[in-house]
């Protein structure tokens, strides 16, 4: 599934619907403010790195994967979260939390899941693009510090998987204006 097609997917949800008169209700507009607010920092750090070019290309390496990570354990999570609630809430689709060996029903302990759980549902659900945009070999290496980064900036990862720069920065570059999207697309249903 593409890009445009996990949007519309998630165009088509019933979120705001969903958290009406729920205690999640005014903590969510909140949190969205927080994740935009720095979101916005994060892009003012991105240009600037891109346009001075002042790190070395095994800094701007180390910053790309960083990036993607940051990108992915946080704001995209957050959505996920948020997709996820709205799937089991207004679909009846049930998500499984393996570590407490139940289904789980709120925003809450869908939090609790681990990630590679949540993008599998996802992609049960049709929203494969989130596979695609959370980077798992990267994230991981890079929050085990498993990767070595050679001196022109190819990132390899402890499963000897290999990035060079331009696709390390490309990959950010895409999770960015994946998450930009939703906020768009959220910003417009609760508008």
């Amino acid at each position: 599934m593409s890009k445009e097609q996990t949007l519309k997917k998630i165009r088509e949800l019933p979120i705001p619907d969903i958290f009406i008169g729920t205690p999640d209700y005014t903590e969510i507009p909140l949190k969205m403010d927080k994740v935009f607010r720095n979101n916005q920092i994060w892009g003012e750090i991105i240009t600037i790195l891109r346009n001075e070019g002042t790190l070395s290309s095994r800094g701007k390496s180390l910053f790309f994967a960083q990036n993607i990570m940051v990108l992915t354990e946080g704001p995209i999570q957050f959505f996920i979260n948020l997709i996820i609630y709205t799937l089991v809430k207004s679909e009846h689709h049930d998500i499984y939390d393996p570590r407490t060996e139940r289904f789980v029903y709120s925003l809450e302990d869908i939090s609790d899941i681990i990630l590679a759980i949540k993008i599998k549902f996802l992609k049960t659900h049709g929203f494969d693009y989130f596979e695609v945009v959370c980077a798992k070999d990267i994230r991981n290496a890079v929050a085990h510090q498993n990767i070595e980064i050679e001196e022109n900036g190819t990132l390899i990862t402890n499963k000897k998987r290999k990035y060079g720069l331009e696709k390390l920065a490309s990959i950010s570059d895409n999770s960015y204006a994946f998450l930009h999207d939703i906020f768009k697309i959220i910003e417009q249903n609760t508008a």
